[in-house]
């Protein structure tokens, strides 16, 4: 992702978390979510810089996931806080098979 991602100005955006109801995998979430749920890679990294600037520490102890299309593919970012070694996880993954559990969080920008 990171490479994709060039320097942008972002204007100020809203942004959805919804959380997971229940198991389920990419397709079944993607499904659920409006067209326009896949994130730019360099508007979404500028988004999560400036969630981590704003909460450096803080109770995103739940994993959160965001569609990132970069270089013609669509891929799931999943990041958090992780309170007991105290710093931000964040990894990136192909779309496939992958199931999520309940309770995790998804951002879009409607839900």
């Amino acid at each position: 992702i990171l490479p994709a991602a060039k320097p942008v100005a972002v204007p100020e955006t809203v942004v959805a978390v919804c959380e997971l109801a229940r198991q389920a995998n990419d397709k079944e979430i993607r499904s659920a979510l409006p067209a326009d749920h896949v994130f730019e890679a360099s508007a979404f990294c500028a988004y999560l810089a400036g969630m981590i600037r704003r909460q450096s520490v803080g109770p995103i102890s739940t994993w959160t996931i965001a569609y990132v299309q970069a270089a013609g593919e669509v891929f799931a970012v999943v990041f958090n806080w992780g309170s007991g070694d105290r710093r931000w996880d964040v990894s990136c993954s192909r779309l496939g098979d992958s199931v999520w559990y309940a309770g995790g969080r998804f951002l879009s920008s409607n839900c």
